[in-house]
């Protein structure tokens, strides 16, 4: 019997709607957005907002619904329209060229961060430029998001958005032998060992392509000169908005 070791990677968006909760017997879930222009038009992922009756986002704007008028469920993008002007906007990194270790920014709304409303910031890493199969339409940054922070914005240290968060990705070592069908990811999960655990964005060209088509318009920048962490989290607090769906 010939064994064979398997490296197996295992995708996992952070669950189907982000993170959830009951309130007053509605299901909600709940992720993260980010405003992209002042007209209102918000980015989150497709994933956050499935099968929402109703949509709304608060954070750096009051309390207010959303509607969804765009979505790209290949690229997990969806685009929100909201009739209120947002304090501010996210500026798309123009440069894509990310170097190993460069350090970036990751700010939502995890967990228990979407019923208290308070985002939370955690600094991270580039790990690759592509995805962990030489993906191209995906950013590779060190494991620093949970549920609740799909749909965010990856920002560098010069304060221009590079990504938007979508999943984590578990690598694992797997013996098996050779002839047998492919494992369930149950199997994988439950009897390989993980050795490596890393996040994914989606990279703003994508992202570009996805506004475009939308007919929403967007600023794209290259900055040169590095923001203090103060500053990264001053100018993304006037942008970032925590998306709650309502699924019944």
């Amino acid at each position: 019997m010939k064994i064979v070791v398997l490296l197996l990677f295992l995708f996992f968006p952070f669950s189907s709607h982000a993170s959830g909760y009951v309130l007053e017997k509605k299901t909600v879930a709940s992720g993260t957005g980010f405003f992209v222009n002042m007209l209102g038009n918000i980015v989150t992922n497709e994933h956050v907002v499935r099968n929402c009756k109703n949509i709304t986002v608060k954070g750096s704007v009051d309390i207010t619904p959303a509607t969804l008028i765009a979505v790209d469920s290949a690229s997990d993008l969806a685009l929100l329209k909201v009739n209120i002007r947002p304090n501010g906007y996210a500026k798309l990194r123009l440069d894509y060229a990310l170097q190993p270790e460069e350090r970036v920014m990751v700010i939502g709304y995890p967990k228990e961060h979407s019923i208290s409303g308070e985002y939370l910031i955690r600094m991270a890493s580039i790990i690759d430029n592509k995805g962990p199969s030489g993906e191209k339409e995906w950013i590779q940054f060190t494991d620093s998001a949970e549920q609740g922070n799909s749909g965010g914005p990856l920002v560098d240290k010069k304060g221009n958005v590079i990504g938007v968060v979508r999943a984590r990705v578990q690598f694992y070592r797997l013996n098996r032998v050779a002839g047998q069908a492919p494992p369930a990811n149950e199997d994988i999960i439950k009897n390989g060992v993980l050795f490596k655990s890393s996040n994914i964005a989606i990279t703003t060209n994508v992202l570009q392509d996805f506004l475009n088509r939308a007919a929403a318009p967007y600023d794209s920048i290259l900055n040169l000169a590095e923001e203090s962490d103060y500053s990264l989290e001053e100018n993304a607090s006037k942008y970032i908005v925590n998306v709650h769906c309502y699924l019944n």
